[in-house]
């Protein structure tokens, strides 16, 4: 026999009669509050989901009307080409040139946390050379710009021989091609792009490549989201920032943490992180949100120990939660870290809340 049902009037007449010791009673409730929370966090997480595919669709669609311009340009060129040569005009098309556009190469690149790399879907993981690694890394923070050779030397190589320096550069190149290759599946999806070009001593990847790069998303989401903040559509921000987020999914290129290069772009990058961190935690907290509010603030102090407002956050977030004890113990904390890392004491405000805390007044 199954387990005995209740009906929306079992349980409205157990509530009536204050049956609070009813133990099955009291389960049955927990598994029902249960499964609604997991409904709910189910439909949040398949929010965010909708948004990436929204965002994805409307970044494909700008490189579908990219292709599409660049065709229609082909055929009205090779079209004038054809009706040239049978008027006898010479600059008609000539049997050597070819009518098909070169073909679209996708490369999909991640920057943030280690670096993941993708040609036409394909994750490219088979990495005989580091340097051929770096050297696509390097290329990819400059790409549209061609870099000097002695400048890629002397960023792979720094004070190396000359000479062994120019060496060792070709044999990246070669060996980044190699890899790139692998994109190419078979015969039949060969795309003759010469991945990267060589002119005028300089090197650059090529123009034919359509380049994706988590980090120009990630930027333009957080210019997008304060346009947005400055209209007053603090929901669309919000989303921005959000999308932002979960973009971060490391400090920038972690797996050349002491090339000097990256050094100065992985910071810049950070900062822009902690102010999404920062302006999240205030659009929580101000929208009465403190769960979230607490885990942006946490988000911060895992990138920055010494970050006073989001101790503060936390502080105020726990007050209101009723949980005094937990706000006094991050106080705690901010001081023992700002000792410990700064040798200081915090400022006035962070000083001023704590006795509000302790004086038991509203915060």
């Amino acid at each position: 026999m199954g387990e005995p049902k209740h009906n929306r009037s079992d349980f409205s007449s157990n509530i009536s009669r204050g049956t609070h010791n009813d133990e099955p009673f009291q389960q049955e409730w927990q598994v029902i509050i249960h499964t609604l929370q997991q409904v709910q966090a189910d439909y949040s997480h398949a929010k965010k989901q909708l948004e990436h595919v929204h965002h994805a669709f409307g970044e494909r669609e700008k490189v579908a009307g990219e292709q599409l311009r660049y065709l229609s340009d082909t055929v009205t060129t090779v079209a004038t080409k054809i009706d040239g040569k049978n008027t006898g005009n010479k600059g008609g098309y000539s049997a050597s040139e070819s009518l098909v556009p070169p073909q679209m190469v996708f490369l999909r690149a991640y920057c943030f946390g280690n670096f993941e790399v993708y040609l036409n879907e394909k994750r490219l993981d088979k990495w005989s050379s580091l340097k051929a690694k770096s050297l696509l890394k390097f290329l990819i923070s400059r790409r549209g710009k061609p870099v000097a050779k002695d400048v890629l030397v002397e960023t792979l190589w720094p004070n190396c021989n000359p000479e062994l320096g120019s060496n060792n550069l070709k044999s990246a190149i070669y060996a980044l091609r190699q890899v790139l290759r692998q994109g190419e599946l078979n015969d039949d999806n060969k795309t003759n792009c010469p991945f990267v070009q060589f002119s005028e001593a300089r090197y650059m990847l090529s123009p034919t490549l359509e380049l994706w790069v988590d980090v120009d998303d990630f930027e333009h989401m957080w210019t997008t989201g304060q346009r947005l903040e400055k209209q007053r559509d603090i929901e669309g921000a919000a989303k921005q920032y959000q999308l932002a987020d979960e973009l971060y999914r490391g400090d920038y290129l972690e797996d050349e943490l002491y090339a000097e290069w990256t050094l100065l772009r992985r910071e810049a990058l950070k900062d822009t992180y902690l102010a999404i961190l920062g302006k999240l935690a205030d659009i929580s907290f101000k929208a009465n949100d403190y769960e979230n509010c607490i885990m942006y603030s946490q988000k911060i102090l895992a990138k920055d120990s010494c970050h006073e407002e989001a101790y503060r956050w936390l502080i105020r977030c726990y007050v209101r939660l009723g949980q005094r004890r937990r706000a006094q113990q991050w106080y705690n904390l901010c001081v023992a870290t700002l000792k410990r890392e700064l040798d200081s004491m915090p400022d006035r405000e962070t000083i001023s809340l704590y006795h509000q805390l302790l004086n038991q007044d509203p915060i």
